[in-house]
């Protein structure tokens, strides 16, 4: 993904920027990619890793990268924003 595909930006003093497609179909991990590259949680998940061959905690590395991408990638925009209508919803949930 590249960010220029899923955002627009409007000059002027109404201007901003708005998702280019919905959001139930960008997901946080493509976001995050978009901005930093590949997610690497350590050293020896990459090919770079001096110590592949004799690292014992490279299982558990990889293990655990792959389990926050995938909740990542199962994550839309529209997920989040929806989580944060709900918590302020509760939170102002009150009348006089």
């Amino acid at each position: 993904m590249c960010i220029r595909d899923s955002i627009e930006s409007y000059r002027g003093p109404s201007g901003g920027f708005l998702l280019a497609k919905p959001a139930n179909t960008i997901s946080i991990l493509e976001v995050l990619e978009a901005m930093d590259g590949n997610i690497n949680l350590a050293p020896c998940t990459t090919d770079s890793c001096k110590q592949q061959t004799t690292c014992g905690a490279k299982k558990v590395w990889l293990e655990t990268q792959q389990a926050i991408i995938n909740i990542l990638k199962n994550t839309t925009i529209a997920d989040i924003a929806s989580e944060i209508k709900k918590i302020n919803s509760e939170l102002y949930d009150y009348a006089i």
